[in-house]
């Protein structure tokens, strides 16, 4: 019963693995091609950045580090190795079409982190005590993190768009989520009506002109 079960698990392995493969050659180059440009509203921009950490996490299970490393030096030898290819990513994407945004560094480390953590916790030959889930879930709150981030603008698009042909409301007492920098409502810059914004830095309106 065993020995005969063992092909067909190994078999199953194989497939996975490769569906890992086929789906990070086939998520790869929209690094480089496609995605948001400068007229992309943020919501759009936020969905795409999730694709980093779909990316690295199919990229870790495809290629299994863990056969050739263990413990803290598989974690050290991933974390940096997706470190500096994150870094080279960058930097290329600066010399093209598409912005630099190093956050998603951060995106393609939690890509690899959610699998180095979750497979020994997932594993049915491993044995998990209270200590094995402290990384699952550092990791699984990272992810949320970025799930609710990502809701969030969600739900700030959907209010601009709901209060459309309205823009923005200045007198709006917490300008925050709709702005970026370091929004001030005033009433000394405007002539002909008792609220205004100041805003300090980069200006990021949610809202995208069609």
């Amino acid at each position: 019963m065993g020995s005969a079960s063992m092909p067909v698990c190994a078999l199953k392995g194989q497939r996975m693995r490769l569906l890992a493969f086929l789906g990070a050659a086939g998520v790869a180059p929209l690094l480089f091609i496609g995605g948001p440009d400068w007229a992309s509203g943020p919501f759009h921009r936020s969905v795409w950045n999730l694709g980093h950490i779909g990316l690295f996490a199919l990229l870790t299970f495809a290629l299994k580090p863990w056969q050739w490393l263990t413990g803290w030096r598989l974690w050290l030898a991933t974390t940096s190795l997706v470190l500096l290819l994150g870094i080279l990513i960058e930097l290329l994407q600066s010399g093209t079409d598409r912005q630099a945004d190093w956050q998603d560094i951060l995106r393609n480390l939690l890509g690899i982190w959610l699998v180095l953590a979750w497979r020994p916790v997932l594993s049915r030959n491993t044995g998990v005590d209270a200590l094995s889930w402290l990384l699952p879930v550092v990791t699984a709150m990272l992810l949320l993190f970025e799930l609710g981030t990502t809701s969030a603008v969600a739900v700030r698009q959907w209010q601009v768009n709901h209060q459309l042909p309205l823009l923005y409301d200045f007198r709006n007492g917490s300008p925050a989520p709709f702005w970026s920098g370091n929004p001030i409502p005033s009433d000394r810059y405007t002539a002909n009506h008792p609220q205004s914004l100041k805003v300090v830095g980069n200006i990021n309106f949610y809202f995208r002109f069609s």
